[in-house]
């Protein structure tokens, strides 16, 4: 049971979110009202690299050259928060949800629904639209350190513990927390929430729109990024440090930040950086002029890309290899090794020319070997990449197909389910796995049998057949004795989630 100094701090955890929550959307309103103001335009703006997702160092690109002082941790801080797929990078969905309105619908709409414009790799969005977009990300900055500072305050509490918190706010013991719930526990603690600010808590932490906490959103919500296993200790203190001395370090906008001078672009070598592969003028050995390919078969054909990586045509050795005349005789001889250029005579040169490797289909499919890269096999030409496409096909028919997606999408529905059941059973406060493996195992000799299975669950009303006993003890029975012991029947009840897990261990 938790103390009441203790859920005093939480509830000063639930105070600071609600509070950067409204500071927030009051920034992303006054963005959305902006008239220059486009989604996707400023999306290409942070998005400097050019390959349609925004990485940590992106945004922290940006936020420097807005004047904001900030660090590669507050980047990744920031980068952590609105990504949706843990894929460390923020999608154009993404960054929506994090710069966009969420109470004013029609908003949201007005903004979205505006024409995009170009902006070039080293340009600036209008100066009122880009002080604002900075402006959401500064104070989502500034909300994550107060509310890292009250999460560390709570955590360094010697009767801290989640699973008590959480049931301390979860007073139906329902398994998850309900506005009504947490609008309770703060008027306990002394705190006079109002509606906007309990809608501010769910809008910051639930993370599927349900309307209420899981355990696993609680836990994100009031553990510090050194406790839930998401982070480093250096960057919450580093956090509860900047909240603190936040008046010293906040770094204002003038007139100056925003003047079109060369300073205040980004590096050049950062923002101008572009692929080998994306630039034909860089290529040495697949230029326009010395290809006996068409230029638009060069350019359209991702085989041949994949073909020839960057660190090849660098390469300075393979260059002296041979003459540049002898590179231009034949496609196929830059994929022939070096010591096939220097055997090979000029009359074997002009003997292979592309009409002789694209004649027969039949000659093609006799010299494919499994060894031999698909790729390199296929860049021969034209037929060969209808070759490489034709083996590549799939065996099933389109029906078949359809079955099989449907049967996979159909498995991935029930283990979905499955979870959500053991998460529930895991927050049960009178459940534990050692009595329930005690239930089962009625001779009481460590294991449990397919009979015993089946018994134990008609004492709970549940008649299965046998068919389905022997399903269930086949999944988990990892020796094959066709009976469980005490690890395997944890496993069959042992949620996937680390956090519902450690509550059962």
């Amino acid at each position: 049971m938790l103390s009441l100094e203790t859920q005093g701090r939480m509830s000063d955890v639930f105070m600071q979110i609600a509070n950067a929550e409204r500071q927030i959307e009051r920034c992303r309103q006054q963005l959305a009202e902006e008239l220059d103001f486009e989604p996707y335009t400023a999306f290409r703006r942070v998005d400097r690299g050019g390959n349609g997702y925004l990485s940590s160092y992106e945004l922290t690109d940006f936020l420097r050259d807005n004047g904001i002082l900030c660090t590669d941790a507050d980047g990744y801080a920031l980068l952590r928060l609105y990504d949706s797929n843990a894929d460390g990078r923020l999608s154009y969905s993404d960054f929506m949800n994090a710069v966009l309105p969420r109470t004013e619908a029609s908003l949201r709409g007005r903004a979205t629904a505006r024409s995009s414009y170009y902006v070039g790799p080293r340009d600036r969005l209008p100066r009122d639209v880009e002080y604002h977009l900075s402006r959401v990300l500064e104070k989502e900055l500034e909300g994550l350190r107060k509310i890292e500072s009250a999460r560390l305050s709570l955590s360094d509490r010697y009767d801290w513990n989640l699973l008590d918190a959480f049931r301390n706010v979860d007073d139906y013991r329902v398994g998850y927390v309900s506005p009504d719930s947490l609008h309770a526990f703060l008027r306990k603690n002394g705190e006079l929430p109002t509606d906007d600010e309990i809608d501010a808590v769910y809008r910051y932490l639930d993370r599927d729109g349900d309307g209420r906490l899981s355990y696993l959103e609680f836990v994100d919500g009031v553990s510090s990024a050194a406790g839930n296993g998401r982070g480093d200790n250096s960057y919450s203190r580093y956090a509860a440090d900047r909240s603190r001395h936040s008046e010293t370090s906040r770094h204002f906008h003038d007139d100056t930040l925003f003047r079109p001078s060369r300073s205040s672009f980004g590096s050049p070598s950062r923002s101008g950086s572009r692929s080998i592969l994306a630039s034909p003028t860089r290529s040495r050995f697949y230029s326009p002029s010395r290809s006996t390919y068409g230029s638009s078969f060069r350019l359209s054909s991702p085989l041949r890309s994949r073909a020839t990586s960057p660190g090849r045509r660098a390469s300075p050795t393979r260059v002296t290899v041979s003459s540049p005349s002898r590179l231009r005789a034949s496609p196929s001889r830059l994929r022939a090794s070096p010591s096939r250029l220097r055997a090979t005579s000029p009359s074997r040169v002009r003997e292979s020319s592309p009409l002789r490797e694209t004649a027969s289909p039949s000659r093609l499919r006799a010299t494919y070997s499994p060894s031999r890269s698909p790729s390199r096999f296929a860049s021969t030409g034209n037929l060969g990449a209808s070759t490489s496409s034709a083996l590549m096909k799939s065996p099933l028919r389109a029906n078949d197909e359809a079955k099989l997606a449907s049967t996979f999408k159909e498995q991935i529905n029930i283990e979905r389910e499955l979870e959500s059941v053991k998460q529930e059973l895991s927050l049960k406060s009178d459940f534990n796995l050692l009595d329930a493996f005690r239930f089962f195992d009625k001779q009481g000799n460590g294991k449990v049998n397919s009979y015993e299975f089946e018994e134990t669950l008609k004492d709970f009303g549940v008649f299965p057949v046998r068919d389905e006993v022997y399903l269930f003890i086949r999944r988990y029975d990892r020796d094959g004795d066709g009976k469980l012991r005490y690890s395997e029947f944890c496993d069959a009840f042992m949620p996937v989630k680390a956090e519902y897990a450690s509550i059962l261990n």
